[in-house]
């Protein structure tokens, strides 16, 4: 009889108060879903202020009908289970509960992170702030979605990557064409055009770059929440094993310029390998350099920066760097030139998250290194920076200066600590992130 009762009380629950609950639950779903990105937080606010009631009454009458039912068979009473199951089945608490809230705090993270992210570009100077904010926080969603397609499909193997081709490039494979579709998919994966028709090679070239400005763009947000704040200059690392990041890269410099591995050949072109005082000993020899054009007022890579370096170390990180200039040209050579000599010396780690391994900790590793200062000495700090000191040291010469790296730095000078985990592949100051 108890049973019954129980099943009947809990039906009606269901039936009379699930519906209004459901509905509530699902216009608010609705309305956020529909709310304008800009001013998501206010209207947020408001949908909760309209629901809030609503759904506090319809929560009230769940409870007093819970604890009624409790008040008729007790808090320790059980329903038998229907195949003898010796364990008894408890009435939940929750049994109907939508989590709600559970919901709302999480719209509420999102632009917790969303007000976080503008505030740091908007408290960049105005020459390195993105002209258009929104767009740039649109390029850094854009951007983690193509770096999902990048990092789980592509397999490298010519033949295999039609359908991701699709995924990055929408619109540019053409119906009916299927050998100029074939053209189009061995170029992305090879970074060799053949047969192409020009104005569809330059379609595709200008859908290529916007891709990698995305790209760029999530992994400067990453930098950002990783770091606490966005760089006026700096490198960023993550490991790329499979070469997802690279070759796709790679392969847009060899489409760009067939001899971008010839410095000669490469005079007046966007793309060429060019030496620098960043990451050496990588596993192309020397860095990539990607001079990157936009027009028509369209979003360009983070900090304005019109030349993109990168690399790939032979410990499968991948770095990237934004710079004011590259070397395709005379005028570029030159720009390049003054620039390397004005910020020489220049590492304020409050602006800055450069590459170089700050003077303090070159310092602090030599008054701990019992060793001969040979040429494979300097050689190995100078390629693998903190890494490598590690590396040289050991028992509590080692854990002193781990200690001095991860709390003492920012203790004692006032400077950054690294976190223990970035340590075995950290070069200097850049800001390693963990693409998702």
């Amino acid at each position: 009889m108890k049973k019954n009762i129980l099943f009947f009380l809990v039906s009606i629950s269901k039936v009379v108060f699930s519906p209004f609950e459901g509905t509530a639950y699902m216009g608010l779903h609705r309305d956020i879903d529909n709310l304008n990105f800009k001013n998501k937080i206010e209207q947020i606010k408001q949908i909760e202020a309209q629901n809030k009631s609503w759904i506090d009454h319809l929560r009230d009458l769940r409870d007093k009908a819970v604890k009624w039912g409790k008040n008729v068979f007790s808090k320790k009473s059980t329903v038998p289970n229907p195949e003898d199951n010796p364990e008894p089945v408890v009435m939940s608490d929750t049994m109907y509960d939508l989590d709600l809230d559970k919901e709302i705090q999480e719209r509420r993270e999102d632009k917790d992170q969303e007000d976080f992210l503008e505030s740091q570009l908007v408290s960049l100077p105005k020459n390195k702030q993105p002209e258009n904010i929104d767009t740039a926080l649109k390029y850094m969603q854009e951007g983690e979605m193509l770096w999902e397609i990048l990092k789980k499909n592509i397999s490298h193997t010519a033949g295999n990557n039609d359908k991701i081709f699709n995924q990055i490039f929408p619109n540019i494979l053409l119906p009916n064409n299927t050998e100029n579709n074939q053209n189009l998919i061995k170029a992305f994966e090879t970074g060799i055009a053949s047969g192409l028709d020009s104005e569809i090679f330059k379609k595709f070239m200008q859908a290529y770059q916007k891709v990698i400005i995305k790209l760029q763009w999530y992994f400067y947000k990453l930098s950002i929440l990783e770091d606490r704040r966005a760089f006026e200059g700096g490198t960023i690392t993550f490991k790329d094993s499979e070469g997802n990041l690279f070759n796709f890269l790679k392969n847009y410099a060899r489409l760009v310029n067939p001899n971008y591995e010839s410095f000669w050949k490469s005079w007046n072109t966007k793309a060429y390998k060019r030496t620098s005082s960043h990451f050496k000993g990588g596993t192309e020899g020397k860095n990539i350099g990607l001079d990157i054009d936009v027009s028509n007022g369209e979003l360009g890579l983070p900090l304005n920066a019109p030349h993109l370096l990168f690399d790939q170390r032979k410990n499968g990180y991948v770095f990237i760097k934004w710079e004011p200039h590259g070397i395709g040209t005379l005028w570029d050579v030159i720009a390049h030139g003054w620039s390397f000599i004005k910020t020489r010396g220049e590492n304020d780690e409050r602006k800055h998250s450069k590459d170089r391994i700050p003077q303090d900790v070159i310092s602090k590793f030599w008054s701990l290194y019992k060793g001969s200062k040979t040429s494979e000495v300097k050689t190995q700090i100078s390629i693998e920076g903190i890494s490598g000191m590690l590396k040289l040291l050991t028992g509590k010469d080692q854990q002193d200066f781990q200690r001095y790296l991860t709390e003492e730095r920012g203790d004692i000078n006032k400077l950054r600590n690294y976190q223990v985990s970035t340590l075995l592949t950290r070069r200097g100051g850049e800001v390693i992130i963990n693409p998702s």
